[in-house]
């Protein structure tokens, strides 16, 4: 399933999401918001997956963040989150 949406920051996010149920097999996330350092998004996409996306996707996010120093610019951890939900009709 694949979601174009404009968060209200104004960054475009593509989030591509394979589902099995309600559980996350594969997931891309790109778009124009910035991630320092930007290979950091591998880390939040390897952290998704397994995850059930009725559970806190947040706080996933956050702590693969965490795990690097990482810091998003033009999207948060829950705008993922409410994409996700949002490209799986949830």
């Amino acid at each position: 399933m694949e979601l174009v949406k404009k968060v209200p920051q104004g960054k475009m996010v593509r989030i591509n999401v394979e589902l099995d149920g309600n559980v996350i097999n594969g997931i891309q996330i790109t778009g124009d918001f910035f991630l320092m350092p930007e290979d950091s998004i591998y880390d939040i996409e390897n952290a998704l997956v397994g995850q059930n996306i009725e559970s806190s996707i947040e706080d996933t996010v956050i702590d693969a963040l965490e795990l690097k120093n990482a810091i998003l610019i033009g999207i948060t951890a829950a705008d993922i989150q409410g994409l996700i939900r949002e490209a799986a009709g949830k």
